[in-house]
């Protein structure tokens, strides 16, 4: 066997040839290079019935067979239930032959009469191009599973701004079907724009085209589609560079963020929520880290303290309540050994004495929570100043004792005197 016949030796052949010299001359020379006949037929229905009984690798098939059946449309009711390459050989050469046998995916054509090796090499050319042809469909069949399994969208364009592929996730949030769209101009597809009205996928496509770089579309950018739905996405654009380095198109990268600036708006608007709750409230909160270094504190505290709130964020805690977490709650409160898996340390309110910017000092409550954020401790602190109350409770103390010492010296000089005569008055009798 010659080493061009080695990339058909073991090919099954089915020959189809009413003529019987003919298709003994080729069967005989196809054994020679190694392929295998699996069978021969002289009609059109003969010929059907062999390739679906036998499903070999190459149909040879005459244009012209006996019976009512020609080899074309032989053809075309085998490749309906199989895939397999034909090749024709026929002393046909109209061009309306010719149509029907492409329109039947022909691999080849050879007019007769024909010389044998001409045959043999029409063989290996419809073997290799089928292979290709197989290899590229597993190709585009894996890729289009691929791209149809992710949850972005995905278009694909070429070089000139033409859409050539979408995935489903690209045709829910365009509106356009892949096949709609094969051909139509990125702008006619994609309608894209930002917070401010401004359409510029096609200045992008540009920009990633000649650039060869990846681009962000941005923030706030809003996807229509053609029923007219809003959609928030974000993503990018990059270029699509084959083996050789060229510029072969674009890509398109679109990310339904729906859900994620719904969280992003919930979670800003319950932040605000909360530090209205903080800054409104009476007494003065403040958060303080592992080292007692103050992150954050409300406007209380700054009336409270004297300080404002520049001023504290970023110092030691120690500036307003000396060594509070020792002095105040026994145990150095960051310094508790604690499993891994401990519960969040919350310590009641306990009294103590602040310092103001001025030095003067206040008699306060202050309640100490540990607050669940991720990485290094946190803690929240309430400050309650209880001047007022300790001023009310002396007020009271001294009132009440006053009041005893008023008592007292009624009982003596009335009850007490009173008594007394009645004692002198009973001692005379």
């Amino acid at each position: 066997m010659s080493p061009a016949h080695q990339s058909i030796a073991g090919l099954r052949v089915l020959v189809a040839e009413d003529e019987g010299l003919i298709a003994e001359a080729i069967c005989d020379r196809l054994t020679e290079a190694g392929c295998e006949v699996v069978a021969t037929a002289n009609t059109g229905a003969g010929a059907v019935e062999a390739a679906l009984a036998l499903r070999p690798d190459l149909i040879l098939m005459d244009v012209r067979l006996k019976g009512d059946m020609d080899g074309i449309r032989a053809s075309e009711l085998v490749n309906e239930k199989m895939r397999v390459p034909v090749v024709y050989f026929t002393g046909d050469s109209d061009q309306k032959t010719l149509q029907r046998a492409k329109a039947a995916s022909a691999y080849g054509y050879v007019l007769k009469p024909f010389h044998i090796r001409n045959l043999i090499v029409t063989i290996e050319v419809a073997v290799d191009r089928f292979e290709m042809e197989r290899r590229l469909e597993d190709s585009q069949l894996t890729y289009a599973t691929i791209l149809g399994s992710i949850a972005d969208g995905v278009i694909a364009v070429d070089t000139h701004g033409c859409v050539r592929f979408l995935n489903g996730v690209a045709e829910r949030l365009t509106g356009w079907s892949s096949r709609e769209a094969q051909g139509e101009q990125l702008e006619t597809v994609l309608s894209i724009a930002d917070s401010a009205g401004d359409q510029h996928a096609v200045d992008l496509i540009a920009r990633v085209l000649a650039s060869r770089t990846t681009l962000s579309l941005g923030r706030d950018i809003v996807v229509t589609s053609r029923d007219g739905i809003h959609v928030p996405v974000d993503g990018g654009m990059s270029c699509v560079i084959d083996g050789l380095g060229r510029v072969v198109g674009a890509s398109i990268t679109l990310r339904d963020v729906t859900n994620a600036r719904k969280a992003e708006s919930d979670l800003v608007a319950m932040a605000q929520q909360l530090r209205a709750v903080v800054d409104t409230a009476v007494d003065g909160v403040l958060m303080f880290g592992a080292a007692g270094t103050i992150l954050m504190l409300n406007p209380a505290c700054e009336r409270l303290f004297g300080y404002s709130s520049g001023e504290m964020t970023g110092r030691n805690i120690e500036i307003i309540m000396p060594s509070p977490l020792s002095t105040s709650f026994g145990r150095p409160l960051l310094h508790i050994d604690r499993p891994e898996s401990r519960r969040p340390v919350v310590v009641a309110s306990r009294e103590t004495v602040c310092r103001r910017r001025d030095r003067s000092t206040f008699p306060a409550e202050i309640s100490v929570g540990e607050a669940n954020y991720p990485g290094q401790p946190m803690f929240v602190g309430v400050v309650h100043d209880v001047s007022e109350r300790k001023e009310l409770e002396a007020a009271l103390l001294d009132a009440v004792g006053r009041e005893q010492r008023r008592f007292g010296t009624d009982l003596h000089d009335g009850l007490g005197q009173e008594l007394t005569g009645l004692s002198l008055l009973l001692s005379a009798l």
